[in-house]
């Protein structure tokens, strides 16, 4: 996780006069993005897997 992630809604909460669950929202809202992207790169990678496990000849998987 990038470290504006999670700089910026410390920030927001410190230094401005916003209110205090907005630094909550935001750390959740970041904390949502990447598990989603987490998880549909392994969805990508998998499927990708499967495909190219399905083009493979009969008795020659291992081989490719």
């Amino acid at each position: 996780m990038p470290l504006l992630s999670v700089v910026i809604p410390l920030r927001v909460g410190q230094w401005t006069e916003a209110p205090r669950w907005t630094v909550a929202a935001l750390l959740l809202n970041t904390l949502g993005v990447v598990a989603l992207q987490v998880l549909g790169e392994t969805a990508l990678a998998s499927g990708a897997r499967e495909i190219s496990f399905g083009l493979a000849p009969d008795g020659r998987h291992g081989q490719y």
